[in-house]
């Protein structure tokens, strides 16, 4: 069994994927997977791969790893590390896949949560924003609202489900609703870059949920 490191982490697997690759402009190759690390909750946590001391830091802040490339349809382990938690990471990722693993609360107990897309529609000419609703209780449905537009970005965004939507590179902040409602802050999404990819989560906060945003970039 071979090693493989990703971005300084060693998770083992049948085979070695190389992950010097680039994942934008010409869209992902059908025959690579990728994967990322995202903390949900209101602590730091560590990724820590199995069989080794290696490890990267999640904040509160910056909640979200790059995507690693790995081979497709092979185990990866590891764990989310930090205080009391201990939570192992066990996933397979498919062909053309982007896999997210993360880490939230239900009930104050940690609880995985893997989200999954398979881009189809890249456009080099257009920026891509998706909403991950990783809220738990505090949305049911939940949506993006353009700020000062009275459009939605995205919308009825399911419990642990995603939603993309492509759009002209732009400067604009969103609203997040869930179930009608606008809840928390608006949050800046900045210039969009055209080609580029973007997440929005939304996480269960204190008294209710928190955007958090990352572009999507391989390590």
């Amino acid at each position: 069994m071979n090693k493989l490191l990703i971005g300084g982490l060693y998770f083992f697997t049948s085979t070695i994927f190389a992950a010097d690759m680039a994942l934008y402009p010409t869209g992902p190759s059908q025959d690579s997977s990728f994967v990322r690390f995202v903390n949900g909750i209101d602590q730091g946590l560590d990724i820590v791969a199995a069989g080794s001391n290696s490890k990267v830091g999640l904040s509160t802040t910056k909640p979200a790893t790059n995507f690693y490339a790995i081979a497709a349809n092979k185990e990866i382990k590891g764990k989310f590390v930090g205080g009391s938690i201990n939570s192992d990471i066990s996933l397979k990722v498919k062909p053309g896949e982007f896999a997210s693993a993360i880490l939230v609360k239900v009930d104050n107990k940690p609880k995985q949560v893997i989200v999954r897309e398979t881009p189809e529609d890249f456009n080099s000419l257009k920026a891509s924003v998706a909403l991950y609703n990783l809220a738990e209780k505090q949305c049911n449905l939940a949506s993006l609202s353009v700020v000062g537009k009275g459009v939605n970005l995205v919308e009825k965004v399911s419990l642990n489900q995603s939603v993309r939507r492509s759009l002209n590179p732009i400067n604009i902040s969103v609203q997040l609703v869930c179930d009608g409602k606008s809840l928390g802050s608006p949050l800046s999404l900045g210039n969009l870059q055209a080609g580029k990819r973007y997440t929005v989560f939304a996480f269960a906060g204190a008294k209710e949920p928190q955007m958090s945003f990352a572009e999507d970039t391989l390590q």
